[in-house]
């Protein structure tokens, strides 16, 4: 890679240097993380000690006492769990006799942990082995996200890749292990515990490492978290997690989205590496271990880049060109979505999942008993079959999405799409109509009086939620949020053509609508979640899935023949929804067309310039500082949705292979590799400004007939 300074760019040569892989895996198995971590095991403290000691009396007082401190602790942070760990136990209970310690089932006497062939028990000796090198244990899962060290695409990511590849570039100087990593002693990323087996695991954990990243915990059995308390240092468990970040629930989860919110909350550093270690399997433990793999898997999807919103943000300001009228009065090219009201009909929503196939009998046989959206590249499949839906439903921004319609006969069908799609699609329609899509940085263009929520990351998320908001009754038809078992992941005879019926290797069982086998994956359940939401939100009469595919709670699974659609006023219905936008500003948004240009308020450059302007020396302070800064560009999202959305994809990704390269240089001192990150930072941000300026001043909103402002730098 070389940087000509005149040009003010970056290119990575055709011809790489041989001693630098072009990509490679950042750990290629599990095996080979084995073999090539560097972890110092540490030894354990006084509290062991007299737990090994055969003293019977030392050993009650020393738990005993950590038991009081427990409950003094509890009582003034969690007072609530106090009644709780006052009950008498109902399954389990603590032992201890010359046999050592252990646990007992009190309605069969069984014990939780077997005798040695000396005839003592191995609890202690069962926590002092499942806590050596956790990253290292046969018995620990370890969860990488299949993140790598490798160039970006410029092709793909013209300005995202400048920044992420020349700190690639500067970190290979400083002998980057090509496989394998290197973790500061006495220190664990992110971890979970499913199950604590009475808790003296985790207090060798503890004792073990001094500094614990961020820790979920999950204990099903009040008993058994009651004699953890006999065990772990809770009050020391609490400050040796970085700033809040362990959660412990107890009997329930209460709410998957607890899970979701442990992510979210570190949502870079918790990206990469997450151990794992469940200790007995039960219903519930495996839906818990279901819930916080899929919100892990989930957390990585959906940053976005500058790049991606670089292009919905030119897209749209093409599409909402506008005219003055009469002084003061802005008509818009296309109507825009402005208000919302229930419209007597069922919304059909159609997507372009493998059920459709058996589905569109029902569409056809009910095409003037209910309001048909076709989402996306389900358009094919319907008109292949002699069905015209009523309104075709877009939201992609990508450069390519208007060969999806190639041969296909438009006339008539109008056009609903996000402000951000790009142009070409638009003149393929006779009548379009645009809405914000709620998530992009285009979105907040003008300050819209309405935003379409919950319409992403598929297109069919948007037909669901203008089902939602506005039909009687809502009809899911090939929106199968998943794959189903032995099927592709499509309809047949849809833009993707033939598919291969096979599962990616990321894709996890998901509870099916119907007898189905289905899985599901990050942005699968992202999608179902974002309908279910939508579904709670407004709350429509019914809402029917006829679909194969996974099931999404606030519907109905039904067959197409246990119902019979009523006759409706299809017309009316049609001309009502397109009642719902409208080419008049003062209608559409809040804010004024005359003050455009406020939404390019760019001292927002100058106040993310200073982000790498601390000092990081070592790994652990490289993950407080991942936290800090992931949780400032997330507050400047509450702050500004628009320059949140637009820049913090990059922000993240840059600060994500920071972290990447970090880890991989075989010690603990990393300050060389962060100053080389501070400049390259504070260049690109520039770079950056400059780009968006430059999108100003070729994009004007209004239009030129109306001004000739050009942008103030």
């Amino acid at each position: 890679m070389r940087y000509d300074s005149e040009l003010d760019e970056y290119f990575i040569d055709s011809k790489q240097d041989e001693n630098i892989p072009d990509s490679y895996a950042f750990l290629e198995s599990l095996q080979k993380a084995q073999q090539h971590l560097k972890v110092e095991n540490q030894g354990l403290g006084h509290f062991f000690n007299t737990l090994e000691s055969n003293n019977e009396q030392a050993i009650g007082e020393a738990i005993n006492q950590r038991m009081i401190d427990n409950l003094n602790f509890f009582s003034q942070q969690f007072p609530d769990m106090i009644k709780s760990l006052s009950k008498t136990p109902k399954d389990y209970n603590l032992v201890l006799n010359d046999k050592g310690l252990n646990i007992v089932n009190i309605h069969d006497g069984s014990l939780l942990y077997p005798e040695d062939e000396n005839g003592q028990y191995t609890m202690v000796q069962s926590a002092k082995y499942l806590s050596e090198s956790p990253l290292t244990h046969p018995l620990w899962k370890l969860y990488t996200n299949d993140l790598r060290i490798s160039y970006l695409s410029k092709k793909d990511f013209p300005i995202t890749s400048r920044m992420h590849n020349a700190l690639c570039y500067a970190a290979i100087p400083l002998g980057i292990l090509k496989e394998g990593m290197h973790l500061p002693s006495r220190f664990l990323p992110t971890t979970t515990l499913l199950g604590l087996g009475g808790g003296l695991i985790l207090e060798a954990i503890r004792e073990r490492f001094d500094k614990i990243h961020s820790l979920f915990i999950f204990e099903e059995s009040i008993d058994l978290f009651r004699i953890s308390c006999y065990f772990v240092d809770y009050i020391a468990l609490f400050q040796q997690v970085n700033n809040n970040a362990c959660y412990l629930f107890v009997e329930s989860l209460l709410k998957q989205s607890f899970v979701q919110s442990f992510f979210e909350q570190r949502r870079i550093s918790s990206n990469y590496l997450r151990l794992e270690l469940m200790l007995y399997q039960t219903p519930t433990l495996q839906s818990v271990q279901s819930y916080v793999n899929e919100a892990y898997m989930t957390n990585a999807r959906g940053w976005g880049t500058f790049d991606d919103e670089r292009r919905g943000l030119e897209n749209a300001l093409q599409n909402m060109q506008c005219k003055e009228k009469k002084e003061g009065v802005f008509l818009l090219k296309y109507p825009f979505f402005s208000s919302a009201r229930r419209i007597a009909a069922p919304f059909c929503v159609v997507g372009n999942g493998p059920s459709l196939d058996s589905l569109l009998p029902f569409i056809k046989a009910n095409s003037d008993r209910m309001v048909i959206l076709s989402s996306g590249t389900a358009i094919k499949p319907l008109l292949n079959y002699g069905i015209k839906p009523d309104f075709q439903i877009e939201i992609e921004r990508v450069d390519y999405l208007h060969t999806a319609f190639e041969g296909l006969n438009l006339s008539g069908i109008p056009l609903v799409c996000a402000n951000l799609v790009n142009p070409k699609v638009l003149e393929l329609f006779d009548e379009v109509f645009l809405f914000s899509r709620d998530g992009s940085s285009a979105a907040e263009l003008h300050s819209p009086k309405l935003k379409l929520f919950g319409a992403s990351p598929f297109v069919g998320n948007a037909s669901a939620a203008f089902a939602a908001m506005l039909a009687s009754d809502v009809i899911f038809c090939g929106v199968d949020c998943g794959y189903i078992l032995g099927y592709g992941k499509h309809a047949k005879g849809s833009f993707y053509g033939e598919e291969e019926a096979t599962l990616p290797k990321d894709s996890f069982p998901a509870k099916p609508n119907k007898d189905k086998q289905v899985f599901s994956d990050a942005l699968f359940s992202n999608s179902r979640e974002n309908i279910e939401g939508v579904l709670r939100m407004f709350q429509p009469n019914t809402a029917i899935n006829l679909g194969d595919g996974a099931f999404i709670q606030g519907t109905i699974s039904a067959d197409s023949s246990d119902f019979v659609l009523k006759k409706i006023d299809k017309k009316h219905a049609i001309k009502e929804f397109k009642r719902l936008f409208t080419i008049d500003c003062k209608q559409a948004f809040l804010e004024s067309v005359k003050n455009i240009y406020q939404f390019s308020n760019i001292d927002y450059f100058d106040n993310i310039i200073d982000l790498f302007d601390v000092k990081v020396e070592t790994k652990e302070d490289l993950f407080n500082f991942i936290d800090q800064t992931s949780n400032r560009i997330w507050n400047i999202k509450k702050e500004s949705a628009y320059w949140g959305i637009l820049m913090n994809g990059s922000i993240a990704f840059y600060v994500q292979i920071l972290m990447l390269c970090a880890l991989a240089i075989p010690s603990n001192n990393i300050e060389k590799l962060f100053n080389e990150a501070r400049i390259i930072y504070r260049r690109e941000v520039k770079y950056l400004k400059k780009v968006y300026l430059k999108i100003l001043e070729e994009y004007p909103l209004q239009g030129k007939n109306v001004s000739d402002k050009k942008v103030e730098r």
